[in-house]
């Protein structure tokens, strides 16, 4: 018989013992203690918590992370902590966790949205849950993975969400603000662990303009991804190369979120100034280190006109050009002045 555990240190009241007393009539236990607020939960009368629970109470972790075979299965419990100044109901629910596109936040489902993957494993014994003021309920959960699941990390989060009557109508329209809060659940399912990221959509723009002599920014963009069948924590290098390898610019490594499988980061970052060394290549390494360590590069080419570099050659061969030519001057004979003419050198008679 699985039992939900609320703790309080006040001195319940009469309305609190008769419902305690129904609690256990359906195989619910009520016990007092002490509740503190967590870090980050809103006090002061307004908030609320979920988070990993257990015998010793909340704040011995921040997140469930189990490791487990197909097929296996244990349980554990999730702590819903009322800061709010009177009894709330809370909806509580189990679903599947994902990464936004492009910012890789880590994200749940809506709320109408039916799990498939991580949310499916979780059985909750009660779908509600009155939670009085000062108070944290504990409730217990079941995980099972199915016999099927691939190998690799899997993520979720058991979500509780304060059911809260609309809000009156102020322009003829009701407002109902909902707001929820999950504690997150990663499982990695045993098999093959298979670690991968790539670097997608690479492009380079660089303003070489002639007032600055082809000296300008540089904007990259680019796309990581993860590829493999564990969630993966990279960092992201970036420099820009010249000929024989000289570095026109570069930054300090990146970090990157988190990332779950499939799970997307895009990254634009511009390079204030790059020197205009002509053919030059950016390169991007992604990159984590550890027991999922894992490594990718891409380069892509971009041409920084360097005018002034054009300017002095121009130059130079202008100056070139002209020497040789004064040179050829100052070689040629001199021409005779129009007009004038030289008589001709007398014949000898001829001899008989």
């Amino acid at each position: 018989m699985s039992s939900i555990v609320c703790r309080s240190t006040r001195r319940p009241r009469l309305r609190h013992l008769v419902a305690a007393l129904l609690v256990v009539a359906a195989g619910t236990v009520v016990a007092p203690s002490s509740l503190t607020a967590p870090a980050g939960a809103q006090q002061g009368g307004t908030g609320f918590a979920v988070e990993p629970s257990g015998p010793q109470g909340t704040g011995s972790r921040d997140y469930f992370v189990y490791s487990l075979k197909p097929g296996q299965g244990l349980q554990d419990t999730v702590g819903v902590s009322n800061f709010f100044d009177q009894p709330i109901t809370y909806k509580i629910y189990a679903t599947d966790a994902y990464n936004t596109p492009g910012d890789a936040n880590f994200a749940l489902l809506a709320e109408g949205d039916a799990p498939v993957d991580t949310g499916t494993w979780i059985k909750l014994p009660v779908t509600e849950y009155v939670v009085q003021p000062g108070q944290r309920a504990d409730i217990p959960f079941t995980i099972t993975v199915p016999p099927d699941a691939t190998p690799g990390d899997h993520a979720g989060a058991v979500v509780a969400r304060p059911v809260l009557p609309e809000q009156p109508a102020t322009s003829g329209q009701g407002l109902n603000v909902q707001r929820r809060i999950g504690a997150r659940v990663y499982v990695s399912v045993d098999g093959p662990r298979q670690p991968a990221l790539s670097i997608e959509s690479l492009a380079v723009s660089h303003d070489s303009s002639f007032g600055s002599f082809g000296r300008g920014p540089a904007t990259v963009s680019y796309v990581v991804r993860n590829i493999g069948n564990t969630r993966l924590k990279p960092q992201a290098f970036l420099a820009v190369k010249g000929p024989l390898g000289i570095t026109a610019a570069d930054t300090f490594p990146r970090d990157i979120p988190e990332l779950l499988p499939g799970g997307t980061f895009q990254v634009d970052q511009t390079l204030d100034s790059v020197a205009p060394l002509g053919h030059l290549t950016v390169e991007v390494t992604a990159r984590t280190v550890g027991a999922d360590a894992v490594s990718v590069t891409r380069t892509e080419s971009f041409w920084a006109v360097p005018w002034l570099g054009i300017l002095l050659v121009v130059a130079l061969v202008l100056v070139v050009r002209w020497r040789i030519r004064r040179r050829r001057r100052r070689r040629a004979p001199s021409a005779a002045p129009a007009g004038s003419s030289r008589p001709a050198p007398p014949r000898e008679p001829a001899r008989t």
